[in-house]
């Protein structure tokens, strides 16, 4: 959480004091292997607190978390089941710019931009991942890491918006040639700058960028970095013994019974059905809590015992519900699948996909829906492992049939920045990208304390009205979970405009991590 060890008390929240469920679960991990037990997540979120972890810890199974080795050094390397979904979509459509991950920093005080180049290259160096690249061998895929690859570091001055130079940055990736990123620093004026970069999702995902961004700005500021033990590529085998050996037979189990039965279609009433009207870009629209709705609604999860997620997602349940008028859902959401505590500061592509499935009941109350999406994090936390793409293969097998399990995500997505590492201010300047990967992804941005609803849609389907009239509905919804939580869900009206609480304008951001 980067706060000093002597400003932390034993009674201290955890989510108060700014963690998430990330880095819970790296939490979880990391005591589980330090003291040999099996302390499991839905434990941690119940007692956020030091003295109670203590507590629960004497009455814990004990349990050994398996260790990952090095690999033998080889020409090439087999791909995780994560990096084979992601070559199969760049196979698809090898210049779609979908899953580039692309994005701007702020940086605020003087740059030496040799030093920066030197870090950028020892940067590369020291991490095997951003020097891979994917090639077809004997019939299959394979990643080989280069020894010395060349590095694009870019440099220009320029006034223009950061989302225009970076919409004019982003473009396609060669996944067999070296580096599978870009980078550019643009000079605004005297001791302002921006730094930019456009990397493919292969070689990284969001919780990748912390790690890279700190050790590229001790690198800057000329520390010595411990040397790393492992790599993607170890991880990666570690990670296929797991699911060949069978060690992940009960997670299996746990996914394909919870998609028993009829899969849910879900029918979003679309405004434009004619498919032949294609564009190639999609739309995004936001809204900005202030600090004190988002204030209110942090402490509303503190005293129920839920995580941020978890109410934000209990929230979206509903609105679905409300628009469709479908009970069965199922909701995509992205999940960091670092379940083991040295996967912590390995950057690569980790990130799993979990189905959340769910059946909204009319007469409940919005609070026992909340209960309901709590369980079903928290068993979907301990099951995250499992291979998205494996869960499709078998519920094809099943239906005899291609099965598309959700059209539509929900996410949370928190920022960090470099202050404090070099002498020089790092921010993250938020932006967003210019395709949509699905009809609908609604994300939940937590930002310097303050809290921000942003759909992406599809612009072949939806107009923006319809869209900013969903954030609308929206927080109608989270305004009864925090007011009036014991409302059932058939009685919660909508309708009124909701931009009056407590809601401000946001044309001047573009990016969040």
């Amino acid at each position: 959480l980067g706060i000093p060890e002597d400003e932390i008390g034993i009674h201290d929240n955890f989510f108060d004091l700014g963690g998430h469920s990330l880095n819970a679960t790296i939490l979880t991990s990391r005591i589980s292997k330090l003291y040999e037990v099996n302390f499991r997540l839905e434990s941690f979120i119940k007692e956020p607190y030091i003295a109670g972890i203590a507590k629960k810890m004497e009455h814990l199974d004990r349990g050994v978390v398996s260790e990952i080795r090095p690999v033998k050094s080889l020409e090439r390397y087999p791909l995780s089941a994560a990096q084979r979904r992601m070559l199969f979509i760049h196979q698809q459509s090898p210049e779609d710019i979908s899953y580039n991950m692309s994005g701007v920093f702020q940086i605020k005080g003087h740059v030496d931009l040799q030093c920066l180049e030197q870090a950028l290259t020892l940067l590369t160096d020291r991490h095997e991942i951003l020097r891979t690249s994917f090639h077809l061998h004997e019939g299959e895929y394979t990643q080989v890491v280069q020894s010395n690859p060349e590095i694009h570091f870019e440099f220009l001055k320029s006034n223009d918006q950061p989302s225009e130079l970076i919409r004019s940055y982003i473009r396609p990736f060669d996944l067999g040639r070296t580096p599978l990123f870009r980078t550019l620093i643009v000079k605004q004026s005297e001791n302002k700058y921006l730094f930019l970069f456009d990397m493919h999702h292969i070689i990284g995902d969001g919780f990748s960028m912390p790690i890279l961004v700190e050790d590229l700005l001790r690198l800057y500021n000329g520390e010595s970095l411990a040397p790393i033990q492992l790599h993607y590529k170890d991880i990666a085998a570690w990670q296929e013994d797991r699911l060949t050996s069978g060690t992940l037979s009960d997670q299996e189990n746990y996914w394909i019974k919870n998609m028993q039965g009829q899969l849910p279609e879900l029918h979003l009433p679309v405004d434009y059905p004619d498919q032949n009207k294609h564009q190639t870009s999609g739309g995004t629209e936001r809204l900005k809590l202030d600090s004190m709705l988002s204030s209110e609604i942090k402490e509303f999860c503190k005293n129920e015992n839920v995580t941020l997620f978890m109410s934000m997602m209990t929230t979206y349940y509903v609105l679905l519900y409300k628009w469709i008028g479908q009970r069965d859902l199922i909701i995509g959401t992205p999940i960091a699948g670092r379940t083991h505590p040295d996967m912590e500061k390995v950057p690569g592509l980790f990130v799993n996909t979990l189905a959340m499935r769910l059946s909204v009941q009319p007469k409940q109350t919005i609070k026992q829906l909340l209960t309901e999406v709590r369980e079903l994090c928290l068993n979907a936390y301990q099951n995250q492992d499992y291979p998205f793409d494996r869960l499709v293969d078998r519920l094809s097998e099943v239906h005899q049939k291609k099965v598309q399990l959700f059209q539509t995500m929900f996410q949370l997505e928190t920022s960090f920045g470099g202050k404090g590492v070099t002498d020089f201010e790092v921010t993250p300047i938020p932006f967003d990208g210019a395709s949509s990967k699905f009809k609908l992804t609604f994300s939940v941005e937590d930002y310097q304390d303050t809290l921000s609803l942003r759909i992406k849609y599809d612009r072949d389907v939806f107009k923006s009205s319809t869209i900013r009239r969903l954030l609308d509905q929206y927080l109608e919804i989270l305004t009864v979970l925090l007011k009036d939580s014991d409302l059932s869900i058939e009685d919660i009206s909508l309708g009124h405009a909701a931009h009056e609480l407590a809601v401000s304008n946001m044309e001047d951001i573009d990016f969040v991590f």
